[in-house]
C-alpha cells in the first residue's frame, strides 16, 4: 500500500511542467491560468491595482523575463516599458504581443473587454503555451474549450441584458471601444481620450 501512495504522488507531481510564462497585466494573467490550470502556475508582472501605463521594471521583474519560455503582453505600447520587451528577450523565449498578433496594431489595448477578442485571445495563448509545452497540449486545449465557452455564455448573458434596457453611460477614458462595437452600444461621452485629451465643455455638459 505505501509503494502505492508514493507512486501516485510521484505521478501527481510529475504532471506538473517544469515551463516558465509570464504576463504582463491581471487579465492576461487570468485568461493564461485559466488555460494552464491543473499543469503549471502563470508569473504576472503588473499586478492588479498598478497601473499598466505608469509601470517600470525592477531587477526582480528582469529575473522573470531571463527564466521565462513565453511572455504575453498587449502591446509594446500599452503596458509602459515594454517597449524594449522584445529585445530583452533571450533567443529561446518566445514572446506574443497580442494587439499585432490579432491584427490591431495601433487600436485602443484594452481587448478583455470584447467577447469576440477574447475568444481569439485564448486561441492565441493556448496556440502558443502548447507550442512551448506540446507534452499537455490536450489539457490546454480543453481548458481553452471550457474558457470560450464561458465566455460565449457570458456575451448572451449580456447580450440579452442590453437589448431589455440601452445603458446611458458616461467614461472617464476611452476603454470600451471594444466592446461597444461587440454590443452594439456607446457612451454619451469621454472624458479624456486616449492621448488623455480632455473633451471639450459641450461634451462635459451632455
Amino acid at each position: 500500500m505505501r509503494p502505492l501512495i508514493c507512486l501516485l504522488g510521484l505521478l501527481a507531481f510529475s504532471a506538473r511542467a517544469e515551463i516558465s510564462v509570464v504576463t504582463s497585466i491581471s487579465p492576461v494573467y487570468q485568461i493564461t491560468q485559466s488555460i494552464m490550470q491543473t499543469v503549471a502556475q502563470p508569473e504576472i508582472l503588473i499586478r492588479a491595482g498598478a497601473s499598466a501605463h505608469h509601470f517600470a521594471f525592477k531587477p526582480s521583474d528582469f529575473r522573470l523575463l531571463e527564466k521565462a519560455g513565453l511572455v504575453i503582453w498587449i502591446d509594446r505600447h500599452f503596458e509602459s516599458g515594454f517597449a524594449r520587451v522584445p529585445e530583452l528577450l533571450r533567443a529561446q523565449t518566445r514572446g506574443l504581443e497580442l494587439l499585432p498578433a490579432l491584427g490591431l496594431t495601433g487600436q485602443d489595448g484594452h481587448l478583455w473587454y470584447s467577447p469576440s477578442l477574447l475568444i481569439q485571445i485564448v486561441e492565441q495563448i493556448r496556440f502558443a503555451v502548447s507550442a512551448l509545452d506540446p507534452s499537455h497540449e490536450a489539457i490546454y486545449a480543453r481548458n481553452a474549450e471550457r474558457l470560450s465557452e464561458q465566455i460565449l455564455a457570458w456575451e448572451k448573458m449580456t447580450r440579452a441584458q442590453l437589448i431589455q434596457q440601452q445603458p446611458l453611460y458616461l467614461l472617464d477614458h476611452d476603454f470600451l471601444s471594444h466592446f461597444e462595437s461587440d454590443m452594439g452600444v456607446r457612451s454619451l461621452a469621454v472624458l479624456h481620450d486616449r492621448n488623455d485629451r480632455q473633451a471639450g465643455i459641450s461634451e462635459l455638459k451632455r
